[in-house]
Protein backbone atom coordinates (compact mmCIF):
# COMPACT_ATOMS: atom_id res chain seq x y z
CA UNK A 1 0.00 0.00 0.00
CA UNK A 2 1.50 3.32 -1.00
CA UNK A 3 1.70 6.35 1.25
CA UNK A 4 -1.23 8.21 -0.35
CA UNK A 5 -3.96 5.64 0.49
CA UNK A 6 -2.65 5.44 4.08
CA UNK A 7 -2.87 9.21 4.37
CA UNK A 8 -6.44 9.17 3.02
CA UNK A 9 -7.46 6.48 5.54
CA UNK A 10 -5.82 8.40 8.37
CA UNK A 11 -7.54 11.62 7.33
CA UNK A 12 -10.91 9.83 7.14
CA UNK A 13 -10.36 8.40 10.61
CA UNK A 14 -9.48 11.82 12.05
CA UNK A 15 -12.53 13.41 10.44
CA UNK A 16 -14.79 10.65 11.75
CA UNK A 17 -13.48 10.98 15.29
CA UNK A 18 -13.81 14.77 15.35
CA UNK A 19 -17.35 14.54 13.97
CA UNK A 20 -18.53 12.30 16.80
CA UNK A 21 -20.53 13.88 19.65
CA UNK A 22 -18.65 15.20 22.63
CA UNK A 23 -17.30 12.67 25.07
CA UNK A 24 -18.45 11.91 28.60
CA UNK A 25 -16.25 14.66 30.03
CA UNK A 26 -18.41 17.30 28.41
CA UNK A 27 -21.61 15.58 29.48
CA UNK A 28 -20.58 15.83 33.12
CA UNK A 29 -19.46 19.45 33.04
CA UNK A 30 -15.87 18.39 32.52
CA UNK A 31 -15.79 16.64 35.91
CA UNK A 32 -15.45 19.93 37.79
CA UNK A 33 -12.88 21.44 35.43
CA UNK A 34 -14.77 24.74 35.57
CA UNK A 35 -14.98 24.82 39.36
CA UNK A 36 -11.80 26.83 39.92
CA UNK A 37 -12.69 29.09 37.01
CA UNK A 38 -16.05 29.86 38.59
CA UNK A 39 -14.48 30.52 41.98
CA UNK A 40 -11.71 32.67 40.48
CA UNK A 41 -14.21 34.74 38.51
CA UNK A 42 -16.13 35.53 41.68
CA UNK A 43 -12.97 36.33 43.68
CA UNK A 44 -11.57 38.53 40.91
CA UNK A 45 -14.94 40.21 40.40
CA UNK A 46 -15.07 41.15 44.07
CA UNK A 47 -11.59 42.66 43.75
CA UNK A 48 -12.26 44.38 40.42
CA UNK A 49 -13.55 47.51 42.09
CA UNK A 50 -15.70 50.01 40.27
CA UNK A 51 -16.23 48.37 36.88
CA UNK A 52 -19.25 47.70 34.72
CA UNK A 53 -19.65 44.21 36.16
CA UNK A 54 -21.76 42.64 33.43
CA UNK A 55 -19.33 43.76 30.70
CA UNK A 56 -16.30 42.75 32.77
CA UNK A 57 -17.76 39.33 33.50
CA UNK A 58 -18.77 38.71 29.89
CA UNK A 59 -15.25 39.56 28.68
CA UNK A 60 -13.55 37.52 31.41
CA UNK A 61 -15.64 34.43 30.71
CA UNK A 62 -14.73 34.59 27.03
CA UNK A 63 -11.06 35.18 27.69
CA UNK A 64 -10.66 32.53 30.37
CA UNK A 65 -12.65 29.85 28.55
CA UNK A 66 -10.29 30.09 25.59
CA UNK A 67 -7.63 28.50 27.84
CA UNK A 68 -9.68 25.28 27.99
CA UNK A 69 -8.82 24.28 24.44
CA UNK A 70 -11.14 21.47 23.37
CA UNK A 71 -13.53 22.29 26.21
CA UNK A 72 -13.71 26.03 25.40
CA UNK A 73 -17.17 25.83 23.83
CA UNK A 74 -18.52 23.80 26.75
CA UNK A 75 -16.89 26.23 29.18
CA UNK A 76 -18.59 29.20 27.50
CA UNK A 77 -21.94 27.41 27.51
CA UNK A 78 -21.77 26.45 31.19
CA UNK A 79 -20.41 29.79 32.41
CA UNK A 80 -23.00 31.74 30.41
CA UNK A 81 -25.74 29.71 32.10
CA UNK A 82 -24.21 30.52 35.50
CA UNK A 83 -23.32 34.14 34.69
CA UNK A 84 -26.24 35.75 36.56
CA UNK A 85 -25.52 33.67 39.66
CA UNK A 86 -21.84 34.58 39.48
CA UNK A 87 -22.71 38.25 39.12
CA UNK A 88 -25.08 38.02 42.09
CA UNK A 89 -22.35 36.38 44.19
CA UNK A 90 -20.03 39.27 43.36
CA UNK A 91 -22.66 41.95 44.03
CA UNK A 92 -23.90 40.44 47.30
CA UNK A 93 -20.55 39.09 48.53
CA UNK A 94 -21.80 35.48 48.56
CA UNK A 95 -19.02 32.91 49.09
CA UNK A 96 -17.73 31.62 45.77
CA UNK A 97 -17.73 27.99 46.92
CA UNK A 98 -21.44 28.17 47.70
CA UNK A 99 -22.39 29.75 44.40
CA UNK A 100 -20.25 27.46 42.25
CA UNK A 101 -21.71 24.38 43.95
CA UNK A 102 -25.25 25.68 43.53
CA UNK A 103 -24.75 26.15 39.79
CA UNK A 104 -23.20 22.64 39.68
CA UNK A 105 -19.77 23.72 38.48
CA UNK A 106 -18.09 22.25 41.58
Amino acid sequence: MSLLPKAVVLLALVLTITALPSGPLVGKKAHGAFCHLCEDLIKDGKEAGDVELDLWLDEEIGTRCKDFGALAAECLKELKVAEKDIQEAIDKDIPEEKTCKEVKLC
